[in-house]
């Protein structure tokens, strides 16, 4: 597949950095950075699990042990206080 596009001048001027510091053409460096880009967009075939490891989401938070089996007495008692009933 060929490829035509028109870059802004900044542009123009990291691609020729790109090919310069790398000693590849530009048809190698528009390749690489379309897969650099695939694969943070689309991911690379990691699982859901993976993806959300990787995220940093999990454990990023703290609470008492035994939460999950607690929450809904707590969560009770937290409105309670809030909103004056018991």
């Amino acid at each position: 597949m060929r490829l035509n596009a028109r870059l802004t001048e900044d542009l123009a001027q990291k691609l020729e950095a790109l090919e310069r510091v790398t000693g590849q053409s530009t048809s190698d460096v528009v390749r690489a950075a379309l897969e650099h880009y695939f694969t943070e967009v689309c991911g690379s075939g990691r699982s859901a699990r993976e993806a959300i490891y990787q995220s940093g989401f999990v454990a990023c938070g703290e609470a008492e042990p035994d939460l999950s089996a607690t929450y809904k007495s707590r969560l009770r008692e937290g409105l309670g206080l809030k909103h004056g009933h018991r």
